[in-house]
């Protein structure tokens, strides 16, 4: 029953494949596009699968030094987590108290420094860009203190009733 099917469907559609490319053009160019994709992904998943082969190729050569590498790894990071929560519970005690002892430096003024030194410099700056925004606000303020200082007092020879 499939032959004769098959032999009659062969039989009408000789000579009308322009027909079926008109009449079916959109759903053709999508299974081709499909084909293709799934042949590139299959050929891409092919290569990687041969990369990684060669990497733990590699690896397994050098087992022995790389697990000696994974132990000072990661004695390491250990270190430097322990130092980093060291210092970041420092900080959050430590910097609301040393910048409000006896200085009259507003909070956005610490903060913007905190801020933009850590912009700038990374982590150092986040505690040397609020000392140096510091330093500088408080230099500002001064000297525009003297200014007016010198401003409001009259000088020797600005004398009112000459």
């Amino acid at each position: 029953m499939s032959r004769k099917f098959l032999r009659r469907y062969s039989t009408a559609s000789r000579g009308r494949q322009e027909v079926w490319v008109r009449k079916y053009g959109e759903q053709l160019t999508a299974l081709g596009k499909f084909a293709l994709s799934a042949a590139a992904g299959a050929g891409v998943t092919v290569l990687q699968f041969m990369v990684s082969i060669i990497i733990a190729g590699v690896l397994l050569v050098y087992a022995r030094n790389g697990a000696d590498a994974v132990v000072r790894l990661t004695t390491r990071l250990v270190g430097r987590l322990i130092w980093s929560l060291l210092v970041n519970l420092s900080d959050n005690v430590l910097k609301p108290l040393l910048p409000g002892r006896g200085l009259d430096i507003p909070m956005p003024v610490i903060l913007l420094g905190a801020i933009g030194g850590m912009i700038m410099s990374g982590l150092i700056g986040l505690f040397v860009g609020a000392v140096v925004l510091s330093v500088g606000y408080t230099l500002y303020t001064t000297w525009l203190n003297e200014g007016l200082k010198l401003v409001a007092e009259p000088g020797p020879g600005d004398a009112t009733g000459d």
